[in-house]
């Protein structure tokens, strides 16, 4: 290789002016000039005016073949070196073909500078004159830029086996240039002799083979472990040997691909091997009926697999404390040599970091575990090369932990970890169903065994069944009651067992005066006292005691429940439970004895809440859907009809009826019904019975069954009700005031269906009694043929027959207006009596709110506001029209209407509820149009000014004594004279009083 001495004017051509000092291109200072020149400039007229000795071209591929071009044109001789990245082999020989002198794969930018200052002094070195030393240059240039511009590593070796010809990607394996290499041994040929069988190469320079390909592991400066794949193939000239071709190609990636696929797969295959382990596990589990059998399968299946050297399942007992509860034959020497295991923390042990993070705890080389480490040791002579410490939880429980080691270093993969972390979850699982069906167990057993207290009569005894049962059931010898003692006023122990006396060391008495403890602190406040150690408390009764954790549970006023145990912190939240709910139990029982039963119905009342709320909007649509029952029914008959048809409509109520008692009050005899009748038939509806609606009618209160299957034994009545699946019944009066119509009753196929809304169905008896009681007042009004009866009604305790008796003769009822408020005005004669011992009678009547003087002597009037019963509100309420009634002092004599269609019997048997004795005078058909057809033939006989004469006088108290408005007064209201106001008043009384008292000569009523 030569070496210029002289200047080199270099010209570069790019559209990136920066870096092109000559340190950048490779060259010391002072040895070379570059000037820069962009592609679209004339590089013609750079070269004409200038001294150019080298043209570097770097442009993009398209322009760089134009610039070429327009160098040629300009100076073919001139060397002209082209610059592309990772260019094709089309460019490569387009560019050759140009003019180019070299054609480097790489940009200008990112190229070495010893490459550039090579590429150019040899660009430069080999100009010669044109002619047939030109064509054998381009030729020579054409077939380096070939082997330069592959994109493998290429080579031409002498019949010695050293490089003639080098490509640059070869010579930067090796870390130096081709001209370098040139001459050199190929440390190719020395492995290929070293690896494959007799001389490859030898037999390609003998020509005994003419191609011979390998792949071979090389190591280059910089670069160890490149795999190759060689080709090496036999060169000559005109039937010579003219040397060897190698061509080589890295294939390193698809080695490490093909190594990968094949880790892969292996993986693949433990993990399916560790699948089937899995299942096997899982199977296991499912018979599993024990946490130490679920503990000890684990174990096991892991173990069989053969993957594993020892496998460990370590239980959580709280306090980040992990103890063994299985493990494989393996294993047990390690654990003997580390359990107890001191002087450890979440950080220094992984199955403590897995227990404190949930979390999966991985030591991939035991060997690399610090000698201080106390578990290192062990495993490292049991041959254990890494550990996996897995968390066996459910839900945010951790149960404990499974230790999963591996003989070799580095065992566990991401996706074999996956699979334990799986497998953790499972065991989880499984501990938690088998507690939870150990706990189901354990419940039934402690049903069972409390079911003798139902029998109990005593406290000693429930003391007994309780302590027994705790000692027992829940294997807790250390059990005992103390009740108070009334008489005492101490604590003592009722029933205890032997191991909890001594516990107390002789103090077992306990109150007011005496030595403090938790016992009697417990019975003071009522507080539950759960102690993990109750010899650090400061209440302790015996100091030297042996107990350590302690249950103190208050039963009421009672006395205590305590358990207890030796052990420090065994009762865990599921032993409190159940102790607690023995203790609760044994309350409940000791209520029962006592007779001091206090109904605990919270968590029932919460479950119950909503089927209440419920209940409570279906009564009230049905209040609502009752009453415009009311409004648009004509008879009783479409009330109550339509009333039972109402009721069935609500889903689960099968049978809705209506009945009266009948006159001899021995039975209730159905009147109307809906839904499932049948049941009518089949039982007694005696009045002295049971049956809710008969047991209703007798006692005039609701009737409510909750549950019908309660009264199987003692009643025919709820064996015919369960046949035809009725579950509970109510049934309630149907009144209005103190009339009674009937009993209503429903029966629904759900039990307990009419809790809670007995009281409100009661109410809705009332609604359909004043429907009954409007719908048979309005026949009575709007009948058209009646039956009049005359009354003599006995009694004397009402205010019109005191003043009767006050007047010496009777008195007639003048006016009736019952009140929204229950009260009645009432407005009566009183002459004959004493206007002051009438007015006097409001202090001696406690039903009396009000009595007012409205007239004197002969023509005075009362009016007086009652809250009692009273005669015409009652013949009313029964469906009766009351035409007149008289009030003697020991009697009242009333003249009544009731529709011709009307039982007469009835009616008296209802009016007799209220007034015993009632006696029927009289009795006489006529047609209700009589009277009607009298007032309106005086409407008629009216004429429009006298009617509204008449109408006005009476509005303005004209006919009130003494007048409130005067003849002169009045005639000014009607806006005409007083003559005029006297001639229609006078016209208008006469046909009035002639309508009066030509047929009866008596006042209406």
């Amino acid at each position: 290789m030569t070496t210029r001495t002289s200047l080199l004017d270099v010209l570069v051509v790019t559209d990136e002016p920066a870096g092109t000092a000559a340190t950048r291109l490779g060259f010391e200072e002072g040895r070379v000039s570059v000037a820069v020149a962009g592609a679209d400039e004339d590089l013609g007229e750079r070269l004409r005016t200038g001294p150019v000795d080298c043209v570097l071209l770097a442009v993009d591929p398209d322009r760089c073949l134009d610039a070429l071009s327009a160098v040629r044109a300009a100076d073919p001789a001139v060397p002209a070196v082209a610059f592309a990245a990772d260019p094709d082999e089309s460019f490569v020989t387009a560019a050759l073909a140009a003019g180019a002198t070299d054609v480097v794969q790489s940009s200008l930018a990112e190229a070495p500078p010893r490459l550039v200052r090579h590429r150019v002094e040899r660009a430069t070195d080999h100009r010669r004159p044109q002619g047939i030393e030109e064509v054998e240059r381009r030729e020579r240039l054409l077939y380096e830029g070939v082997v330069e511009t592959t994109r493998d590593t290429a080579a031409v070796y002498d019949g010695r086996g050293r490089f003639q010809i080098v490509n640059s990607r070869l010579a930067e394996l090796y870390d130096t240039t081709p001209e370098a290499l040139r001459g050199e041994h190929s440390r190719l040929l020395a492995t290929l002799r070293e690896r494959a069988e007799g001389d490859p190469f030898a037999d390609l320079v003998a020509g005994r083979r003419e191609e011979y390909r390998t792949e071979l592991e090389l190591d280059y400066p910089g670069q160890e472990g490149r795999v190759t794949d060689v080709r090496l193939s036999r060169l000559t000239d005109d039937g010579e040997f003219a040397g060897v071709v190698g061509i080589g190609r890295d294939v390193t990636g698809r080695h490490e691909r093909e190594r990968t696929i094949a880790d892969q797969r292996d993986d693949l295959a433990r993990l399916d091997r560790l699948n089937a382990v899995i299942r096997d596990v899982d199977q296991a589990l499912v018979g599993a009926t024990t946490r130490e059998e679920i503990e000890t399968a684990v174990c096991e299946r892991l173990a069989a697999a053969g993957r594993y050297q020892v496998v460990i399942a370590l239980r959580n007992e709280g306090e980040n404390t992990l103890v063994p509860a299985a493990w494989t034959d393996a294993g047990e020497e390690i654990i003997e040599s580390m359990v107890p295991l001191e002087d450890v923390t979440a950080e220094t042990s992984p199955a403590l970091g897995a227990l404190e993070t949930s979390e999966t705890q991985v030591v991939t080389a035991v060997e690399e575990v610090p000698d201080a480490v106390p578990w290192r040791e062990p495993l490292r002579e049991a041959g254990v090369g890494s550990v996996a410490a897995v968390p066996v939880t459910y839900g945010d429980r951790t149960y404990g932990v499974v230790s999963v080691c591996a003989g070799d270093a580095g065992a566990f993969g991401e996706r074999e970890l996956a699979v334990l972390d799986e497998l953790g979850e499972t065991v989880g699982h499984a501990i938690a169903a088998v507690e939870l069906r150990e706990r189901e167990e354990t419940l039934t057993a402690l049903y069972e065994a409390t079911r003798d207290l139902l029998g109990t009569e005593t406290e000693r005894a429930v003391c007994d069944v309780v302590v027994d049962v705790a000692s027992e059931v829940l294997d807790l010898p250390e059990v005992g009651i103390f009740l108070f003692d009334d008489e005492e006023n101490v604590l003592a122990p009722v029933s205890a067992t032997e191991e909890l006396v001594a516990f107390y060391g002789g103090t077992d008495t306990f109150g007011p005066g005496r030595e403090d403890s938790e016992t009697w602190h417990a019975y003071m406040t009522g507080e539950t006292k759960v102690f993990d150690d109750i010899s650090e408390s400061e209440r302790v009764a015996n100091p030297e005691t042996a107990a350590r954790s302690s249950f103190v549970h208050p039963l009421g006023e009672h006395g205590v429940f305590v358990a207890a145990s030796t052990e420090v912190g065994v009762l865990d939240g599921y032993r409190r439970d159940l102790l607690g709910l023995l203790a609760a139990t044994a309350e409940t029982a000791l209520d029962r004895v006592a007779g001091r039963a206090d109904v605990r119905e919270r968590e029932r009342e919460l479950a119950v809440r909503t089927r209440r709320l419920e209940r409570h909007a279906r009564v009230t649509d049905l209040f609502i859907d009752v009453a415009d029952i009311l409004v648009g029914a004509a008879t009783r008959e479409e009330v109550e009809r339509r009333f039972c048809e109402r009721l069935t409509a609500d889903e689960g109520v099968a049978l809705a009826w209506v009945g009266t008692v009948t006159p001899g009050g021995e039975t209730v005899e159905p009147r109307v019904w809906a839904g499932d009748g049948g049941y009518l038939d089949e039982v007694s509806l005696a009045v002295d019975g049971t049956e809710p609606v008969a047991a209703t009618a007798a006692s005039g209160s609701p009737t409510a069954v909750g549950n019908v299957t309660d009264h199987l034994r003692e009643a025919d009545w709820a064996r015919a009700a369960a046949d035809r699946g009725f579950q509970s019944a109510v049934a309630v009066p149907i009144v209005c005031g103190e009339t009674t119509y009937g009993v209503a009753g429903a029966y629904a196929t759900e039990p307990d269906a009419f809790e809670h809304v007995a009281d409100a169905l009661a109410q809705l008896g009332e609604l359909v009694g004043y429907g009954v009681a409007t719908t048979e007042t309005a026949r009575g009004v709007l009948a058209d043929s009646v039956t009049e009866l005359e009354l003599r009604v006995p009694g004397s305790d009402t205010v019109v027959n005191a003043v009767a008796r006050l007047a010496g003769e009777p008195v007639q009822y003048r006016e009736l207006a019952p009140t929204e408020e229950g009260r009645t005005h009432l407005l009566f004669g009183t002459a004959g009596a004493d206007s002051e011992a009438v007015l006097a009678l409001e202090s001696e009547f406690v039903g009396v709110d009000a009595i007012h003087q409205v007239g004197e002597g002969e023509s005075g009037r009362v009016r007086a506001t009652v809250t009692d019963r009273t005669v015409a509100a009652t013949l009313l309420t029964c469906g009766a029209i009351p035409e007149r009634l008289v009030a003697h002092p020991d009697e009242t004599i009333a003249v009544v209407t009731l529709p011709a269609e009307r039982d007469v019997r009835a009616f008296l048997g209802r009016v007799a509820e209220s007034y015993p004795g009632v006696e029927l005078v009289a009795r006489r058909d006529r047609s209700s149009r009589d009277r009607q057809d009298r007032w309106a033939a005086v409407d008629a006989d009216l004429t429009e000014r006298q009617r509204e004469v008449l109408t006005t006088a009476y509005e303005s108290g004209f006919f009130e004594s003494p007048r409130e408005t005067t003849g002169a007064q009045l005639a000014d209201l009607l806006g005409v004279s007083q003559p005029t106001v006297t001639h229609h008043l006078r016209a208008a009384q006469r046909r009035l009083f002639a309508s009066l008292f030509e047929d009866t000569g008596e006042p209406p009523f």
